[in-house]
């Protein structure tokens, strides 16, 4: 059975108290979608029913962990959440756990979370997911450590992409950022490649991670004001 508070504890150390917490299970979220949200999904398949119900209810549990009142968190055209005025907020899910950040924007500007199993990512997504410098960083590893690390980039580069997502509006592949990770404090820096969209923003991101549960937690935050895109 997965220990649902060691999770949020984990991701209450990950990002500190200005930080609201929700954890749920999408099979049992123990809550359910209000009116305006269910418009959403009224038409979608049930699993996706059941995630994006378990991060609506995820995320009200971090409202009330900030003494917020619950509110209804809408979806826009691009299916990314709606937060309300003057929050930041995140949400992540896979097949066990739905997972949700909220934070006042003086805390950051953004905040992208993610959650994956602590397993071995497939050796032949390595190429697509990882970009070379960061396969070279990988060859330095202990061989029997590398598909588990190769998966940690690919979790980080998730919460990346939902961090600088509401910045920049771009839709970035897995080449758009070197990941460093710093095994020793896990943490990481994620630098944009200059030959993506995401390197002519100016956006530099950075965050933690933790493993808990057999789980994989990163959470990305982005912190200082991008510069304008070149017009």
């Amino acid at each position: 059975m997965i220990d649902h508070a060691a999770i949020a504890d984990a991701l209450r150390n990950l990002l500190g108290p200005e930080y609201g917490i929700g954890v749920s299970d999408p099979a049992d979220p123990g809550g359910d979608l209000w009116p305006e949200e269910r418009v959403a999904v009224a038409k979608a398949v049930r699993k996706r029913q059941l995630d994006f119900t378990g991060g609506r209810v995820a995320a009200r549990q971090a409202m009330a962990e900030l003494d917020l009142p619950p509110q209804p968190i809408l979806q826009a055209p691009d299916r990314a959440p709606l937060w309300p005025k003057g929050l930041i907020g995140s949400i992540a899910h896979c097949d066990r756990v739905c997972i949700a950040a909220i934070a006042p924007l003086r805390a950051a500007r953004s905040i992208g979370i993610d959650i994956e199993p602590d397993t071995a990512l497939p050796s032949d997504l390595e190429d697509i997911i990882c970009t070379p410098s960061e396969r070279r960083w990988l060859d330095l590893q202990p061989p029997g450590d590398r598909g588990r690390l190769a998966k940690l980039i690919f979790g980080i580069k998730e919460s990346v992409y939902k961090a600088q997502f509401p910045l920049t509006g771009e839709v970035t592949g897995f080449d758009a950022v070197d990941v460093q990770p710093d095994l020793v404090r896990e943490s990481f820096l994620a630098l944009p490649c200059t030959n993506s969209t995401l390197g002519k923003t100016g956006v530099r991101s950075g965050g933690r991670y933790a493993r808990v549960e057999g789980f994989i937690l990163s959470c990305c935050t982005i912190s200082a004001q991008p510069r304008m895109k070149p017009g």
